[in-house]
């Protein structure tokens, strides 16, 4: 995937399966790109991707990511 992103100029990934590894947003980060996660409408996997340390949590319900912010 980091491969990709570098062959298209892409600024972010956006690896769309499960589980994500924290080695592998580090390896994304180490190369340069900002992260997204799977599209989750579940509040406790939202924070999990938080703690992982992703740049963009992807969601269809935005109020899930409210409680992230405080």
């Amino acid at each position: 995937m980091i491969a990709a992103c570098r062959e298209l100029g892409a600024t972010y990934a956006h690896p769309c399966f499960r589980p994500i590894e924290p080695a592998l947003i580090t390896a994304f980060h180490l190369a340069g790109l900002q992260v997204m996660t799977p599209h989750t409408n579940d509040a406790a996997e939202a924070h999990h991707f938080a703690s992982l340390g992703v740049d963009v949590i992807a969601s269809d319900d935005p109020r899930i990511l409210q409680s992230l912010s405080s």
